[in-house]
């Protein structure tokens, strides 16, 4: 069985999710690895510094394994709770520590401060802004500046070290105003190149999506002129489709399974073609159900059009992913002979994937084609 990789995870921490993490990663219970955190902090401080390292190299994760039994969940009146005990042991241990071994305080504070800067700047910091993460940033560095001063003048009185930590924060603030229109200029260049990132994602979803539904119901309707039944019937279709992509109707709580379903039901009224579905797990929807649907949709419409029967949907929702397997018994064909102005395959299928985080292949089976779409799970 694959091991789950070291992570410290919001969920079943208390303090910052170390020894939740180790717990995740080695598979022992996590009271365990906090009694032995515990223990080591007696020898010395060891487990504390330990659990500070891991705290700045270990990355944070809102990923929660498979587990058994349910995780401890902390309020946060018990964890705040947890952090005045914590601190108050802290601090009955230095003045144990200070007493046994001759050490001034300014060593205490500009550890202290060397600690709190280098977990402030260096910390992984999920679904923060810019913004924030350079004020987190520049807060660390002030905190490591604080540190070596006062370490560099721990054997001056009092008076000295304050005096040293004013001139440091006046330097740095005069600093901080002198660089602050060229970080402002930086910043607001990356907000920019973030819209137009966004802004473009969303022009090629449109194009994607108006490819996909509008133009072929056209096509359709141009075909099936001479059947006014036929036009009504595809108009209607469409129009509830257009109604639902615009007014976001389908953002409902309903599972992948059963949107699936109701997607290859709208093929399968469009274009009169009976088509298979296998479904194996479940899913809710998130942030990628939109796209996976809509490429999924597209890969069924062409094995529709362009394959041959029986054509067949098999889709299995994991937690980490959700695969898709489309396949039909038609001749097949080579994607690079496809000309560029034919967008339904590279642009609704190949790239709409690739833009959330997927991939999707094609591949020539005998007889037919099978589209094999992957796109990782995500959080609503």
């Amino acid at each position: 069985m694959e091991r789950y990789p070291l992570r410290r995870p919001q969920s079943g921490r208390i303090v910052t999710g170390v020894c939740q993490g180790i717990s995740d990663h080695i598979g022992v219970n996590v009271w365990i690895i906090r009694g032995v955190f515990a223990l080591l902090g007696l020898a010395r401080f060891a487990g504390v510094l330990i659990y500070m390292w891991l705290t700045i190299a270990v990355p944070a994760s809102d990923d929660v394994p498979d587990r058994v039994e349910p995780r401890f969940a902390p309020t946060p009146r018990t964890r705040l709770l947890s952090f005045a005990v914590l601190a108050v042991v802290a601090a009955i241990g230095l003045v144990v520590f200070q007493s046994l071994i001759t050490i001034s305080i300014g060593v205490v504070i500009s550890l202290a401060c060397l600690v709190a800067g280098a977990a402030l700047a260096w910390t992984n910091i999920g679904g923060s802004s810019v913004r924030v993460q350079l004020i987190r940033l520049l807060s660390g560095i002030s905190l490591l500046v604080i540190g070596v001063l006062i370490f560099a003048v721990r054997d001056e009185d009092p008076q000295t070290m304050v005096t040293s930590v004013v001139v440091a924060l006046s330097v740095l603030v005069i600093a901080a105003f002198a660089m602050w229109p060229a970080v402002a200029r930086m910043l607001g260049e990356l907000d920019a190149a973030r819209r137009e990132s966004a802004s473009e994602a969303a022009r090629a979803d449109i194009a994607a999506h108006l490819h996909d539904s509008v133009l072929q119901t056209l096509t359709l309707i141009r075909n099936a002129a001479s059947d006014p039944a036929a036009v009504t019937r595809l108009a209607r279709v469409q129009e509830r489709q257009l109604r639902t992509w615009l007014y976001g109707a389908d953002r409902d709580e309903s599972s992948l399974p059963d949107a699936f379903r109701t997607m290859i039901g709208e093929v399968e009224d469009l274009y009169g073609v009976e088509v298979d579905f296998v479904a194996v797990g479940d899913g809710e929807r998130d942030e990628h159900s939109r796209a996976l649907l809509a490429a999924s949709r597209e890969a069924v419409v062409n094995a529709v059009r362009h394959g041959a029967a029986p054509i067949s949907v098999y889709a299995e929702f994991s937690k980490d992913a959700t695969d898709v397997f489309i396949r039909d018994h038609g001749e097949g064909f080579d994607i690079e002979a496809v000309p560029d102005d034919r967008h339904g395959v590279r642009d609704s299928i190949l790239a709409r994937t690739h833009r959330h985080g997927g991939a999707a292949t094609i591949r020539g089976r005998s007889p037919g084609t099978e589209v094999h779409i992957r796109i990782p799970r995500g959080h609503i």
